[in-house]
């Protein structure tokens, strides 16, 4: 047989394989993945962690969050992070990211928004921050996939070529999922139950072992037709100290009439989730003072 045949046949071969998941597209990497729900108090932040070096800061919660965030940073070991994303221009999701831009101690290789901008003075910092290193931050939109090292991103909101509201930002929040082997995460950003309803009639994949609540547990989100197409197993509601209400007692009912075991930045402090891409553990930092939760283990 000639080179050139055995050369086909080992395409062939690596394709046939690849296809059915024995060789490619699986998950390789020495260490857990791992999602940090970050304690930034009444606001959002995540970093997400694919075990093989490469890292993500979704959402940076106030101006007052950027120490907190930066010490978890050090603690983790992490000099560079590779995406930024900011789910939208809100300071309690962008003021910390600020800080986070000047850090010289930090490297950042990439900016990511929704692509609606708003005339505030947080706003406006974080893009001269961002430009004194060269970032511009770079517009997604549904229907795009990216991968993140080892993770797959689908972006589900908002549509391409929708116009940015002016009177609601929330709506305009990036809703990302998040694909680690098995492993699926929603981040939902502040979006309402109206948001909610178009993703779930478009019949994309929602499916998800683990929710970042919308909104900080607001009463207008995570409606019951949302969370029946979402399933999750774990809630994680990002909130500290507030006047709205947040969580909702509403919210809070509708979680646990569907099963889903709720986690508090504001009660269990940082909550971090760590999976091998099949099985995952929730590790909490600390435990309620008025609800006590064994370590969960999937």
């Amino acid at each position: 047989m000639d080179k050139r045949r055995i050369f086909i046949l080992g395409v062939v071969l690596c394709l046939f394989l690849s296809a059915f998941g024995l060789i490619g597209g699986g998950v390789h990497s020495d260490a857990p993945q791992s999602v940090l729900f970050l304690d930034v108090g009444q606001g959002d932040a995540a970093l997400l962690s694919d075990g093989n070096g490469f890292d993500v800061l979704i959402d940076g919660g106030k101006k007052s969050a950027t120490g907190a965030i930066l010490e978890v940073l050090r603690q983790q070991g992490i000099s560079e992070l590779d995406v930024v994303v900011a789910t939208y221009p809100d300071a309690d999701h962008v003021g910390g990211l600020i800080g986070v831009f000047q850090a010289r101690d930090l490297s950042i290789l990439r900016a990511i928004s929704n692509g609606c901008e708003n005339d505030t003075q947080t706003w406006s910092e974080l893009k001269a921050a961002a430009a004194e290193r060269g970032l511009t931050f770079e517009e997604i939109r549904f229907p795009a996939v990216l991968q993140w090292g080892l993770m797959t991103v689908y972006v589900l909101h908002p549509a391409a070529g929708s116009a940015c509201s002016q009177t609601d930002t929330n709506r305009d929040s990036l809703f990302l999922r998040v694909d680690f082997g098995r492993m699926r995460y929603l981040f939902t950003g502040d979006v309402n139950a109206t948001v909610e309803a178009t993703i779930v009639a478009r019949q994309t994949p929602l499916a998800a072992q683990v929710l970042k609540v919308s909104h900080h547990g607001s009463a207008g989100a995570t409606s019951d037709g949302f969370l029946a197409a979402a399933s999750p197993m774990e809630g994680v509601i990002s909130v500290g100290p507030n006047s709205y209400g947040h969580p909702a007692p509403a919210v809070l009912d509708r979680l646990r009439q569907a099963g889903v075991t709720i986690w508090r930045t504001d009660c269990h402090g940082t909550v971090r989730v760590e999976s091998d891409g099949v099985g995952y553990q929730v590790l909490p930092q600390t435990f309620c003072q008025t609800v006590f939760l064994p370590l969960v283990m999937r």
